[in-house]
């Protein structure tokens, strides 16, 4: 399809900037040893170190029971990374034409981590390894891009609320980033900086992602649907939907399925909780869906005004 050549707002999720910019600046090599400490090698991944040490077995029969590696990681300059935010930015705005550009970062609390109780939100991503100069950059995009750090929400749900507001005004913005939530989540253009690509989803796509994930979950937002309910399975329990009230009964039956009418369980931060079905679908769709509209998280169809 074709895509407008100018937009009216360009939504940028600087999130990602902050973690592309802030690993651009660093390198991990891998070193392997012997089980003595002798130094056999520098790598630039563990693939590479680990296929080093497959290669002294498999073709020069070394025995190398007990060879180890350990990572070294090189921390560049501050300015490098500054240097590299400034440079995804600006190929940003050669690739993305727009009247003005809104940089959105999200902030320490999140209303989703009152909402989980099946499982932590968001407890996969602890003890991930940050960029070094990570408040460096954030402070550079607040202070030369006039980086926005929402509070409360994350900053996919401000991308997503803007997005449906000036839609709904006749105006046309676009999404910038590399997350699939807002890219398959919220209607409209967006861009994909790492891939170089522009996509449209429809209103139509970007409902069915929502209800995908409310039964599937996301492992990488760290909450988790049906059990063993992946996203073809899911696609499966949907097939024949032709509207969202037939997709919300659809994906309550399926939890109805599996966890029965009421569910019995004890919570992540161990209080003894009972819900039924419909709850549990209701607490997943609620960590799904990014936000349409301002201090409106999600409700089922028969219930909105």
């Amino acid at each position: 399809m074709e895509f407008p050549d100018k937009y009216d707002y360009c939504f940028i999720d600087a999130d990602v900037l902050k973690y592309s910019a802030g690993f651009a600046a660093e390198k991990t090599w891998w070193h392997v040893f012997k089980p003595d400490g002798t130094h056999v090698g520098k790598f630039s991944s563990a693939k590479e170190a680990d296929q080093h040490i497959d290669e002294l077995w498999t073709i020069f029969d070394i025995d190398t029971s007990g060879y180890y590696r350990e990572p070294e990681k090189i921390i560049g300059e501050e300015e490098h990374a500054i240097r590299a935010c400034d440079t995804i930015i600006n190929f940003i705005k050669e690739r993305v034409k727009a009247d003005h550009y809104k940089f959105y970062l999200s902030g320490k609390e999140n209303f989703r981590n009152e909402v989980a109780t099946l499982h932590e939100y968001g407890h996969n991503r602890k003890g991930v390894a940050k960029p070094f100069w990570i408040d460096s950059i954030v402070k550079h995009l607040t202070d030369t891009y006039s980086a926005v750090t929402t509070d409360g929400i994350e900053g996919d749900d401000q991308v997503g609320v803007g997005m449906i507001a000036l839609q709904k005004r006749g105006k046309t913005p676009i999404h910038t980033g590399v997350d699939k939530d807002i890219i398959k989540g919220i209607p409209g253009y967006h861009f994909d900086f790492k891939k170089d690509k522009f996509i449209y989803t429809s209103p139509e796509e970007a409902l069915l992602f929502n209800y995908l994930q409310g039964i599937a979950g996301d492992a990488t937002d760290g909450f988790h649907g049906i059990p063993k309910v992946g996203m073809k399975k899911a696609e499966k329990i949907l097939e024949g939907c032709e509207t969202e009230e037939e997709m919300y009964e659809a994906a309550v039956n399926a939890y109805k399925n599996y966890f029965g009418e009421e569910y019995s369980y004890e919570s992540w931060d161990g209080w003894n909780l009972t819900k039924t079905a419909e709850e549990l679908f209701l607490e997943n769709m609620t960590l799904a869906w990014i936000l349409k509209e301002k201090d409106k998280p999600y409700t089922p169809p028969h219930k909105r005004e």
